[in-house]
């Protein structure tokens, strides 16, 4: 099944390069953790940590994404694999060190139980001391829900907040855009509590 994403995706690296917040962070992380991308596209994020020297896990609902993704790691030799998936039905989360969410979260009116519950699961099914790393568009109070989310009930702590700029540049329209985004990290204390 196709998704509007496998029309975007026939422009490789339709997102460009990494954030530098990213990348800067992980640098000076244990290569042995396991890394998931939930949402990972074309592999931007997870080429790059593998080449740093991580194993990483890419899901994405994108099937040109993950052939992207695969192809590339196959190519330069990578311990990162790709799976075609759901990021609202994922399992074996308490197997990763770290995951990162970037770009997927936008708490509009139709998603926003949906990806406010996501959270919550994720906090649930982690295991203590594992890391969240989000970079999200922030825009509304898009990165404000996702504070109170996972810090609200003392769940999470907050280990890093950074704003930068993201730069979108369609190399076939030559359309350009700057979005304010936040790059956040928090360190999982406890499985989320409803009370």
């Amino acid at each position: 099944m196709t998704n509007q994403y496998d029309h975007y995706y026939q422009t490789e690296n339709l997102f460009g390069e990494p954030s530098k917040e990213l990348i800067d962070y992980f640098q000076s992380k244990d290569t042995k953790a396991k890394v998931l991308d939930i949402g990972c596209g074309q592999g931007r994020n997870a080429l790059a940590l593998g080449r740093i020297g991580f194993n990483v896990t890419g899901v994405d609902h994108s099937k040109t994404g993950i052939d992207q993704l695969t192809s590339a790691a196959l190519q330069e030799g990578l311990t990162v694999t790709g799976m075609i998936g759901d990021m609202f039905q994922l399992d074996g989360l308490n197997d990763f060190d770290y995951f990162i969410l970037d770009s997927m979260f936008h708490f509009t009116k139709k998603d926003r139980e949906a990806e406010i519950n996501f959270l919550k699961s994720l906090l649930t099914e982690a295991k203590p001391g594992a890391e969240i790393v989000i970079c999200n568009q922030d825009t509304g109070d898009k990165c404000t829900t996702i504070i109170e989310t996972l810090c609200s009930k003392e769940n999470a702590i907050v280990k890093l907040q950074a704003p930068f700029n993201y730069i979108f540049k369609d190399s076939t329209t030559g359309h350009k855009s700057t979005t304010p985004y936040k790059f956040m990290v928090f360190e999982k204390i406890r499985n989320y509590l409803k009370n």
